[in-house]
């Protein structure tokens, strides 16, 4: 009898735990939705309690994914400072006309290169990759500029691996594997190749066995290069290959205007709409990041920025259409409208950890650049031929347009 007890006090015992462990890999590969918030009161409560520890806890990901320690994963206040003053430091140089102007001639003769290029062996092109190649070209040129002369064949390399651990990153599942099981790892995989074309082009990074996580270019490429590409690319679609004939006109003729002289101050409007309304338009509808997560009480808080910018009771009828005449015809206003924020809190606030330093610093200016020179360089030659059914995006990078000259 007291054999029998003790067999069954192990067996529950072991049931006990199978069960827990269960539980617990349940909870790593199936964890409970977000909270998606869209009260604007309570999306700014949300900006303004916003802590270090808050934000990294739910950032872990992106360490394991990529290898990365930034302001986004850590908790460390020093670190998160140095990290933010380099950005601002970095922005804060290139935002005036003359650098405005070195990106324009960067962003336009990479652009004529990329497509002289293709058209030697096609007749029609990705145009997720031009948008790529000039984004990425514009990032290094602002922040690494001692890195020589990249490829376009290097870049979409590197992009692409960008892309695709961004995407895994989000899988709880693929984020357990590369944890528990990096042999059989998706991310370990694409991780160590994407390093290792970085230890090639990088000059700091050449010869080294590994790339410590305080040292590595993507702490800064990944949040600039998936953000800015994901406005750039549906602006660029938007005016260029989406908008009638009338409008296309009238928006380039203004992204002319401004790259004439792409100082602090934006261009007059022209016929009740400006580059400024345009840029703001898109931010919009695409804003950087579509949500901005947060915990509280243990709970994941999503900001649903996206949706707060597509509701119709602020933005009039049609809401998600393009219409950069909205912003006169609703007396719109990109500071005081409370419903926009596409940058995360609003200038002001005490929100300074969920607020892009790029929203003071010249980042819808540096939009409206890389836009305008793409628009240039593609002119009225090139068609829209092919287009994947849904919106493009910058957090997928998907090859979704190409375009082809026309004949």
């Amino acid at each position: 009898m007291a054999s029998f007890l003790l067999h069954l006090q192990v067996r529950l015992v072991l049931v006990g735990l199978y069960l827990a462990v269960v539980r617990l890999i349940r909870r790593c590969v199936i964890p409970r939705p977000p909270i998606l918030v869209t009260d604007v009161k309570k999306c700014h409560e949300l900006f303004a309690t916003t802590t270090l520890e808050k934000r990294a806890a739910l950032n872990q990901r992106l360490v394991v994914a990529f290898g990365i320690e930034n302001g986004f994963t850590t908790t460390n206040e020093d670190v998160y400072c140095s990290f933010r003053n380099e950005i601002e430091a970095t922005l804060e140089r290139n935002s005036n006309d003359y650098a405005r102007k070195d990106l324009r001639d960067l962003i336009t003769t990479s652009a004529q290169e990329f497509l002289e290029i293709s058209a030697q062996t096609h007749r029609s092109i990705l145009l997720i990759n031009l948008v790529r190649v000039a984004v990425f070209r514009t990032v290094l040129a602002m922040f690494f500029p001692e890195v020589p002369r990249l490829s376009d064949e290097d870049i979409v390399f590197v992009t692409t691996k960008m892309n695709s651990l961004w995407h895994d990153s989000k899988s709880p599942w693929k984020i357990f594997q590369a944890r528990y099981f990096p042999t059989q790892s998706p991310i370990i995989r694409d991780k160590a190749q994407l390093h290792q074309r970085l230890k090639l082009v990088f000059p700091s990074l050449r010869g080294r066995k590994s790339i410590l996580a305080c040292e590595n270019p993507l702490n800064i490429l990944l949040p600039a290069c998936m953000g800015l590409f994901r406005v750039v690319l549906n602006c660029l679609l938007e005016v260029r290959f989406r908008s009638i004939p009338t409008d296309f006109l009238e928006y380039t003729h203004l992204f002319q205007q401004y790259l004439k002289d792409p100082n602090d101050r934006w261009p007059v409007e022209e016929n009740d709409i400006s580059v400024q309304q345009i840029v703001a338009e898109t931010l919009r509808l695409y804003p950087p990041t579509r949500r901005i997560y947060t915990q509280r009480e243990k709970r994941v808080i999503a900001v649903d920025i996206e949706q707060v910018h597509r509701s119709s009771e602020v933005w009039g009828e049609k809401p998600l259409e393009f219409d950069p005449r909205r912003w006169k015809r609703e007396g719109l206003d990109t500071i005081q409208t409370v419903e926009y924020f596409p940058f995360g809190g609003k200038i002001g606030s005490p929100a300074k950890i969920s607020r892009c330093p790029s929203r003071t610093r010249g980042g819808p200016k540096l939009i409206a650049v890389i836009v305008g020179s793409l628009l240039g360089v593609l002119g009225d030659e090139w068609c829209l031929v092919m287009q994947v059914v849904g919106e493009c995006d910058g957090d997928s990078m998907l090859a979704s347009s190409c375009g082809s000259k026309q004949p």
